[in-house]
């Protein structure tokens, strides 16, 4: 059964430094895309980088 609220198995809350798919995959693809486009517009030096970091597409 899959939840709407559920991007997939991945869940960010749990995961450490295990990579950039690891963190697309907590997002989903789509989604990850999305907020690329975002940081790209407003933090396209990757100034909030911390934490599961998204990189400005």
């Amino acid at each position: 059964m899959r939840r709407v609220w559920s991007a997939g198995n991945v869940y960010l809350n749990f995961i450490g430094d295990e990579g950039a798919d690891r963190v697309v995959a907590g997002f989903g693809t789509e989604n990850y895309g999305r907020l690329a486009r975002v940081k790209r517009e407003y933090d396209p030096r990757n100034v909030f980088h911390l934490n599961h970091n998204i990189q400005p597409a």
